[in-house]
């Protein structure tokens, strides 16, 4: 999966996701921005069909972490399962 993040604002993003089969998704979200060291920001929103990402964005290393939590009615943890994921931060102008 490939994935675009645009940060519109300091509250609200626009994200796009391309699967292996190359269906595209996209929306717009409001987030919430906590920055937690230096060049170190955790950021985390719940997009319309209730999957939440969480991401630790690391400007100085240019890594972005992220774990997705979606709902999966075989988990037997709250109906949820989570992937984690690694990339890396590009800057556009």
């Amino acid at each position: 999966m490939k994935a675009e993040i645009t940060y519109s604002s300091d509250s609200t993003l626009h994200w796009k996701t391309i699967d292996q089969q190359n269906v595209t998704a996209e929306g717009d979200e409001k987030m919430s921005v906590k920055q937690v060291g230096d060049s170190l920001f955790f950021i985390n929103w719940i997009e319309q069909d209730g999957e939440t990402v969480s991401q630790v964005v690391d400007l100085k290393k240019q890594i972005v972490t992220v774990f997705l939590s979606y709902h999966d009615p075989n988990s037997d943890s709250g109906q949820r399962a989570g992937i984690p994921f690694e990339g890396k931060l590009t800057f556009s102008d």
